[in-house]
């Protein structure tokens, strides 16, 4: 979670939501939040599939769900949000354990 937020943190500090913009911005948020999390020395064998949705606030509602079939002893799974302005993220990282 530590690696989501201060990726969103950083990337995030003083943008506005562009609908344009958002796709690829998405995109690059989730590719370094992979990155970094594989620089952080865990197994090789671990699997990441990152998802970001990012938005405007505009007095509505959202709701993300994801559901996997997955070992409960050694797969695992983060969540990290953002909010500032007139934009919001949710970034979710999936490690999967692969044998």
């Amino acid at each position: 979670k530590r690696v989501m937020t201060g990726v969103m943190d950083s990337y995030l500090e003083g943008e506005k939501y562009d609908k344009f913009l958002s796709t690829n911005l998405a995109k690059n948020l989730a590719d370094v939040i992979k990155e970094r999390m594989k620089d952080q020395g865990f197994s090789g064998r671990y699997k990441y599939v990152c998802m970001v949705s990012l938005g405007q606030k505009n007095d509505q509602g959202i709701s993300v769900t994801s559901r996997c079939i997955w070992n409960t002893e050694t797969d695992s799974s983060a969540s990290a949000t953002f909010e500032k302005g007139d934009l919001f993220a949710v970034a979710t990282l999936y490690a999967l354990y692969h044998e």
